[in-house]
């Protein structure tokens, strides 16, 4: 099939910004068509290279989603096309950062936004709370008061109770550090990462819906839909189940590279929640589009390495803590933004 608007001839005498503007415009159509001409998955047909909506036998050259046509400059226009792995893995690293001012500077998607936030503060100051009893319980054991038999036993005794005040007085202030960072490894490590996922499901549903929205500039004036919504939130649910028993089978089979020093241990501590995670932060985007499981896996092998980058940074945003209050709406906007650029759906 061909292009119904082919590129006009360049114009000798056009400015350079003109001309960039033209070769914009010439590669935009061109992924765009291409998009639509060989889909991922064959087998179901083809989607609209701009939100993903499957094209229709009724209407093949229009997405009924969009209503723009699937072949134009406007279909192709925010789409990246697959690159270097290192530079893929550099784009789905900048999502994370993209989608936080996505969301900040749209406020229509605050109130989606503001739960999260919220229960995320909420783990955050209970982890502090817990810090400050901890300080104040080895204060007590470890304070010049309570040390004064050791030191009256003699020169030995004596120095002895000096390193214990000492070490004391360290880790009080460093329970402030350890036991936050314990406890956003607790949310984000196997398996009490499933419950994490599951309470925020719902709000990620709606807010990478409404960040679609804003970037495409449709307005869909319809009245909410409760069914589809929960059908939705059902579904990625018991994807985010599914994904986080294969990241536990994942832990397993790596075991051995375990036995490499430093390098091994790493890469079994990081690796099976940045590929997981990836996929799962993305799933609630290809479940809203009905994507079936076979087109999932197509997707995720085909744009490999952009998943891992954007998992990378959700893993690592997400252990630190203060950051990763924000990062449940950064990762829902991210997600989004990723899922609409990518050259081929």
């Amino acid at each position: 099939m061909t292009d119904p608007t082919p590129p006009p001839p360049p114009d000798p005498g056009e400015s350079p910004q003109a001309a960039l503007r033209r070769r914009r415009e010439e590669e935009a159509r061109r992924l765009a068509a291409l998009a639509v001409d060989t889909p991922l998955y064959p087998a179901l047909g083809a989607r609209c290279p701009r939100c993903g909506q499957r094209i229709t036998k009724d209407s093949p050259e229009t997405c009924v989603r969009c209503k723009v046509g699937v072949r134009t400059t406007e279909a192709g226009r925010l789409l990246v096309p697959h690159v270097e792995w290192w530079r893929e893995v550099l784009r789905g690293a900048s999502y994370l950062p993209r989608g936080l001012f996505r969301v900040l500077r749209s406020p229509s998607l605050w109130k989606f936004a503001i739960v999260p936030l919220l229960l995320n503060l909420l783990v955050l100051l209970l982890a502090f709370w817990i810090a400050g009893y901890v300080r104040n319980w080895l204060a007590l054991q470890t304070g010049a008061g309570s040390l004064g038999s050791w030191e009256a036993a003699g020169w030995g005794w004596w120095l002895l109770a000096k390193i214990v005040f000492l070490l004391g007085w360290v880790a009080q202030w460093l329970s402030f550090i350890a036991i936050p960072m314990i406890m956003t490894w607790l949310i984000t490590a196997f398996p009490f990462n499933l419950i994490y996922k599951i309470l925020f499901m719902p709000f990620m549903e709606l807010l990478t819906e409404a960040t679609e929205r804003i970037v495409l500039r449709i307005e869909e004036h319809q009245a909410f839909d409760l069914g589809r919504f929960y059908a939705n939130s059902i579904v990625s649910v018991v994807d985010a189940v599914l994904l986080t028993l294969l990241q536990g089978l994942l832990y397993l089979l790596l075991l051995p590279i375990n036995l490499v020093p430093f390098l091994g241990q790493l890469l079994w501590v990081l690796l099976p929640p940045a590929i997981f995670a990836g996929m799962d932060y993305t799933d609630i985007n290809l479940v809203r589009r009905s994507y079936t499981t076979s087109e999932k896996v197509t997707l995720w092998r085909t744009h490999d390495w952009r998943f891992l980058g954007y998992g990378f940074t959700f893993f690592f945003l997400l252990s630190v803590p203060i950051v990763n209050a924000f990062v449940i709406p950064a990762a829902a906007a991210g997600g989004a933004l990723l899922y609409l650029e990518l050259d081929r759906k």
